[in-house]
């Protein structure tokens, strides 16, 4: 849910009970230090208007399943530990304001969007799926140039003598 915490401390907008907050991708609004391409590090003033979204373990978990990803994998990519993902997962509050953070961006570049209520999967850009594109078109090709030289496939080496796959 998106609402504006006005006049807030930075680190006591990071938190609201059960549910951690996540900084609004915009131009304007800066992460704790600023993420964005242009490279800059400006810090968060102390006093700021911010537009945050508070996310909860539920769709931490939600993003998780949506995009088949076991805790191993999440906590690999997000340079945490496992305890760490459980522990949010499970809502407790003694994991870092930045590191649910983190857990939240590496989701979301994994092409999680979280909503209000919910997550859902990201729409891909055209570069991204013309990138897509181009690397399964050079696993075709590199497949194909392995089996140029090999005999085609037969009845006999897809069936057995009873006519079941083998």
């Amino acid at each position: 849910m998106w609402r504006q915490a006005a006049d807030l401390d930075a680190v006591d907008a990071m938190r609201s009970g059960r549910a951690w907050t996540h900084w609004a991708h915009n131009p304007t609004i800066h992460h704790r230090t600023c993420r964005h391409s242009s490279g800059c590090l400006e810090p968060l003033p102390a006093r700021w208007h911010i537009a945050f979204m508070v996310i909860t373990p539920e769709q931490i978990r939600a993003a998780r399943a949506l995009l088949r990803m076991d805790q191993d994998e999440l906590a690999r990519r997000a340079h945490v530990s496992v305890v760490t993902v459980r522990r949010l997962e499970a809502g407790a509050s003694k994991v870092a304001p930045q590191t649910a953070d983190e857990v939240c961006r590496t989701l979301e570049a994994a092409g999680a969007e979280f909503i209000e209520h919910g997550v859902r999967r990201r729409k891909r850009t055209p570069e991204e799926l013309e990138a897509r594109y181009r690397a399964i078109m050079e696993i075709a090709e590199r497949s194909a140039a392995k089996l140029k030289d090999a005999p085609p496939f037969t009845e006999d080496d897809l069936y057995d003598e009873n006519g079941l796959p083998a």
